[in-house]
């Protein structure tokens, strides 16, 4: 059975400032019957609770409650929520990943209705899988696709919260940052300290919220209330205005530093136009056919880039470096080794991957499963020096387990 530690914002107004209320659901759950207890994600719902009343935020809450329960707050919630409202909703306690869906096991008290295997996945996949959030929502995991999210980073652990939570609540506090800026700081704070004991979790966020948004108190519905009127002044003697103080010259800000873009130690390179296509391996040549980098731009459905770090490649990556930062508004892939039907079904395909940019900015997809280009869109440009993308996850081929791409494109300006 599977962790889920969950932050879900929908944000359902182009500027949440102007929002009429703040309402939250907080749930957590540690006393399940059938599936491992956990240890913190009742104290998580409440320190999320006390947190969000800080910022303005009507909340109501729910500890180790059953299924029944569950729904009645939620019925609750949606009955509470106006247009223009700024609605949250927050689950800390066990989730499950079937068949590509995400489920919340939300009852404490009954028999499990999965059946458990071997290990601590169900369905036969660790962790969540990957999000599409509707227009206007913003959706925040702890931990990304395919990943566990920690209670704590060892048995003497003193915190009383989770790793992502204890990382969350002071960010909520601190205010002035958007949400992507939040989740980045969360992301980045929650890998550093899982990396600091030797684990492993790097949180993932899916944005689609419209119009700017900040849990700063300061930008909720309380900020729109009249301010109070100032006392009369009091008449004073007048007395000589100071010499203004001589202005410094105020120097430009330095542009902030991009970060340098991923290597490999067996990365193999090809140029094309304005840019470099790096591959992290390729599968060496034979029988006449070679594998690298160059094969992902010629145009040709009978070669194609096949990585060579064995297994299925997850962890493998494509980065394309561009001479200068350039507005990058997606990518366009052909996937698998298209030469023809039966070769594609050979090999493996790519399945979910990662975009990351020089600027910091994140995001997941999947592909589908077939022959052809497909597009991978931003809902915004981002100027980046460099784009990398991850493999996260594959389809299996039924001969091969090497994984192949055909083609692969950066639409940028």
């Amino acid at each position: 059975m599977l962790r889920l530690w969950a932050l879900l914002m929908g944000l359902v107004v182009a500027a949440p400032a102007l929002a009429d209320q703040r309402v939250a659901l907080v749930i957590g759950n540690d006393a399940y019957s059938s599936v491992p207890v956990l240890q913190k994600a009742a104290a998580d719902a409440r320190t999320m609770a006390a947190s969000l009343s800080k910022l303005g935020f009507d909340v109501d809450s729910g500890v180790n409650i059953s299924r029944t329960e569950t729904n009645r707050k939620l019925q609750d919630f949606l009955n509470r929520i106006e247009p223009g409202d700024v609605a949250l909703f927050y689950f800390a306690g066990h989730g499950v990943e079937i068949a590509g869906a995400n489920y919340l096991v939300i009852d404490a008290c009954r028999d499990n209705p999965f059946a458990i295997k071997t290990g601590r996945s169900v369905g036969g996949t660790r962790g969540l899988a990957l999000v599409v959030p509707p227009r206007g929502t913003f959706i925040m995991y702890s931990a990304g696709a395919g990943e566990a999210a920690l209670d704590r980073l060892s048995d003497a652990d003193p915190e009383n919260n989770s790793v992502f939570t204890r990382t969350l609540v002071p960010l909520l506090a601190q205010g002035g940052l958007s949400l992507p800026e939040l989740a980045r700081e969360t992301r980045r704070r929650v890998h550093d300290l899982a990396a600091s004991a030797g684990r492993s979790q790097t949180p993932a966020y899916y944005d689609e919220v419209l119009g700017d948004f900040s849990f700063d108190p300061g930008s909720g519905p309380e900020a729109m209330a009249p301010s109070p009127q100032p006392a009369p002044a009091q008449v004073r003697p007048v007395e000589p205005a100071p010499l203004p103080e001589p202005k410094l010259a105020r120097l430009p800000e330095p542009a902030p530093a991009e970060t340098a873009r991923p290597r490999a130690p067996r990365e193999n390179c090809s140029r094309s136009g304005n840019a470099t296509f790096c591959v992290s391996s390729a599968l060496p040549p034979a029988h006449g056919s070679s594998y690298g980098a160059r094969n992902l731009l010629d145009g040709n459905d009978n070669t194609a880039w096949v990585e060579g770090s064995g297994g299925h490649g997850a962890g493998d990556f494509v980065v394309i470096e561009f001479d200068a930062p350039r507005p990058v508004r997606g990518v366009i892939i052909q996937n698998g080794y298209a030469k023809n039907a039966d070769i594609f079904g050979k090999n493996s395909r790519v399945k979910d991957v990662e975009l990351n940019f020089s600027t910091g900015d994140s995001m997941q997809a999947t592909l589908t499963d077939q022959m052809g280009e497909q597009r991978v869109n931003l809902n915004r440009p981002v100027k980046a020096k460099w784009v990398q993308i991850v493999i996260r996850s594959v389809y299996p081929g039924w001969k091969y387990s090497d994984t192949a791409l055909n083609e692969l494109r950066v639409d940028a300006e």
